[in-house]
Formats: C-alpha cells, structure tokens, sequence
C-alpha cells in the first residue's frame, strides 16, 4: 500500500471509530491478512487510530490517556481478527464478527 493510501485509511480510521465489521474496506482486510507475523507499524497506527477514537466516544476515555501497552494489545487483537475476517471473506463463509463494531476490543480479551 502506497504512502497515499495509507493516510487516507488512517484518515477513515480516525474519522469512523464506528464501523462494523462488515463495513471495513477489503483492502485492509487484505492488507491485515498479509502483514505475516504481526501487524506492520501502518496497521499498529490504523488501529490505533480507530480503537483510541471508539474509545473517547463509547467510554469517554481521550486517545492520550490510553496507556500505549493498552493500545499495543489492542492492536494486535484487532489485527488478529482482521485476518480472520479477511479469510472469511476469502471463503466467502459468514462470519460471526460482522456486525461487531470493528474497532472494538470488547471480549477479545
């Protein structure tokens, strides 16, 4: 993914902490799925993004205050369930988590 790309995802990252599952583009859905071993730094951000702004507007809580170990878990939580996502849409087999806010970390732990 180019430079371009990537700001813009984060842009869409940060601008709709409130996407379901289901309405992430397949792009980082893909872009998750063959990031190999972890997420790569763009997608720590991405998530990071997206999880500190569901978590001001569902909890109250400014991105700032979010201790960063807190943010790393989540991220890779995240991460985690986008391949799974992506491997679903793959498949083309329901997935569970589609209607599940996708930013969200609640009962991944």
């Amino acid at each position: 993914m180019d430079p371009d790309q990537q700001t813009h995802y984060l842009e869409l990252a940060a601008a709709n902490p409130d996407w379901l599952c289901s309405d992430v583009p397949v792009e980082i859905l893909q872009e998750c799925s063959f990031a190999g071993d972890e997420p790569t730094g763009f997608l720590r951000t991405f998530f990071a993004a997206g999880h500190g702004q569901w978590l001001h507007r569902n909890h109250g809580i400014p991105p700032s205050a979010v201790e960063p170990e807190r943010m790393q878990c989540a991220a890779l939580l995240l991460w985690i369930r986008a391949c799974e996502l992506y491997t679903s849409h793959v498949y083309g087999r329901p997935d569970p988590n589609w209607e599940q806010p996708f930013f969200s970390d609640e009962g991944l732990y």
